[in-house]
């Protein structure tokens, strides 16, 4: 009998377990959006909606890129100013094309944060971790200099 109360337990608890709404993820839903492709449709990007390029340098190992990307890079105000002004590309430094792109901008420090103008110039050059505003002040100032 007490074998019977006992299955009878464990098919209820694994019902109502079932039932459970799944946990829901804690990504945030607001974040920087990279361009999904190579550095030259990037730039083909940029040169045809006429945005600068806002390229984030880093690798696997940084833990202040880690922390950019989870704080700074999902800052709504952050996130809606760059996704509206930038073409925004994301590289591992160390690894395929983002190794080629380290060595053509003499990257050495992570995270790095460029802007490039659609002819590969550099308009601005940040090394490490930077706050919201910190990094919106930086944007704004290029967006700025590219219209005078």
């Amino acid at each position: 009998m007490k074998k019977i109360y006992l299955i009878f337990l464990l098919a209820i608890i694994l019902v109502l377990l079932a039932a459970m709404p799944a946990q829901q993820e804690t990504t945030p839903t607001t974040s920087i959006k990279f361009h999904d492709g190579t550095w030259a449709s990037a730039l083909e990007k940029a040169k045809a909606q006429n945005k600068p390029i806002f390229l984030d340098a880093s690798t696997s190992w940084c833990g202040w890129c880690k922390r950019l990307k989870a704080t700074t890079f999902t800052d709504k105000t952050v996130a809606d100013y760059f996704n509206k002004n930038y073409i925004n590309v994301e590289i591992d430094a160390e690894h395929g094309e983002g190794l080629q792109l380290a060595q053509k901008y003499r990257i050495s420090n992570f995270p790095t944060l460029i802007f490039i103008d659609k002819n590969e110039k550099v308009l601005m050059f940040s090394e490490g971790f930077l706050q919201p505003t910190d990094l919106l002040n930086i944007a704004k100032q290029v967006v700025e200099k590219k219209k005078k």
